[in-house]
Protein backbone atom coordinates (compact mmCIF):
# COMPACT_ATOMS: atom_id res chain seq x y z
CA UNK A 1 0.00 0.00 0.00
CA UNK A 2 2.86 2.38 0.87
CA UNK A 3 4.65 1.87 -2.43
CA UNK A 4 1.45 2.32 -4.38
CA UNK A 5 0.63 5.53 -2.49
CA UNK A 6 4.13 6.86 -3.10
CA UNK A 7 3.86 6.12 -6.81
CA UNK A 8 0.47 7.82 -7.01
CA UNK A 9 1.78 10.93 -5.25
CA UNK A 10 4.98 11.25 -7.26
CA UNK A 11 3.61 10.35 -10.69
CA UNK A 12 2.70 13.97 -11.58
CA UNK A 13 6.28 15.00 -10.82
CA UNK A 14 7.62 12.15 -12.95
CA UNK A 15 5.36 13.17 -15.85
CA UNK A 16 6.57 16.77 -15.69
CA UNK A 17 10.21 15.67 -15.30
CA UNK A 18 9.91 13.47 -18.38
CA UNK A 19 8.43 16.34 -20.36
CA UNK A 20 11.18 18.71 -19.21
CA UNK A 21 13.78 16.20 -20.40
CA UNK A 22 12.14 15.63 -23.77
CA UNK A 23 12.98 17.41 -26.98
CA UNK A 24 11.04 20.62 -27.44
CA UNK A 25 10.10 21.14 -23.79
CA UNK A 26 13.49 21.73 -22.16
CA UNK A 27 13.24 25.51 -22.54
CA UNK A 28 10.04 25.73 -20.47
CA UNK A 29 9.67 25.89 -16.70
CA UNK A 30 7.74 23.46 -14.56
CA UNK A 31 4.76 25.80 -14.18
CA UNK A 32 4.44 26.11 -17.96
CA UNK A 33 4.67 22.33 -18.34
CA UNK A 34 2.02 21.85 -15.64
CA UNK A 35 -0.40 24.33 -17.19
CA UNK A 36 0.09 22.88 -20.69
CA UNK A 37 -0.52 19.37 -19.40
CA UNK A 38 -3.65 20.49 -17.57
CA UNK A 39 -4.98 22.31 -20.65
CA UNK A 40 -4.20 19.60 -23.19
CA UNK A 41 -4.84 16.40 -21.21
CA UNK A 42 -6.80 17.45 -18.15
CA UNK A 43 -5.99 16.51 -14.58
CA UNK A 44 -5.58 12.81 -15.47
CA UNK A 45 -2.69 13.75 -17.76
CA UNK A 46 -0.52 14.04 -14.67
CA UNK A 47 -1.00 10.31 -14.01
CA UNK A 48 -0.11 9.21 -17.53
CA UNK A 49 1.97 6.05 -17.23
CA UNK A 50 0.85 5.13 -13.71
CA UNK A 51 -0.03 1.57 -14.79
CA UNK A 52 3.52 0.45 -15.65
CA UNK A 53 4.85 2.26 -12.59
CA UNK A 54 2.46 0.34 -10.32
CA UNK A 55 3.30 -2.93 -12.08
CA UNK A 56 6.92 -2.35 -11.07
CA UNK A 57 6.47 -0.80 -7.62
CA UNK A 58 3.85 -3.08 -6.03
CA UNK A 59 5.72 -6.39 -6.52
CA UNK A 60 9.04 -4.79 -5.56
CA UNK A 61 7.62 -3.49 -2.28
CA UNK A 62 6.02 -6.89 -1.63
CA UNK A 63 9.34 -8.68 -2.10
CA UNK A 64 11.06 -6.12 0.13
CA UNK A 65 8.65 -6.61 3.02
CA UNK A 66 8.53 -10.39 2.60
CA UNK A 67 12.35 -10.51 2.74
CA UNK A 68 12.43 -8.24 5.79
CA UNK A 69 9.81 -10.30 7.61
CA UNK A 70 11.50 -13.61 6.76
CA UNK A 71 14.95 -12.38 7.79
CA UNK A 72 13.64 -10.93 11.04
CA UNK A 73 11.78 -14.16 11.81
CA UNK A 74 14.92 -16.18 11.14
CA UNK A 75 16.98 -14.07 13.53
CA UNK A 76 14.32 -14.23 16.22
CA UNK A 77 14.02 -18.01 15.91
CA UNK A 78 17.79 -18.27 16.43
CA UNK A 79 17.47 -16.55 19.79
CA UNK A 80 18.39 -12.98 18.91
CA UNK A 81 16.57 -10.31 20.93
CA UNK A 82 13.88 -8.27 19.18
CA UNK A 83 16.02 -5.11 19.18
CA UNK A 84 17.48 -2.66 16.68
CA UNK A 85 20.18 -4.95 15.17
CA UNK A 86 17.52 -7.48 14.17
CA UNK A 87 15.43 -4.76 12.54
CA UNK A 88 18.44 -3.36 10.65
CA UNK A 89 19.64 -6.72 9.33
Amino acid sequence: VGGMTGAMLTCPLEVMKTQLQSKGYHQYGITTIASRTLQSEGVFGFWKGIGPMLVAVVPARGVYFWTYNSTKGSFLSQGYADEAPVHLA
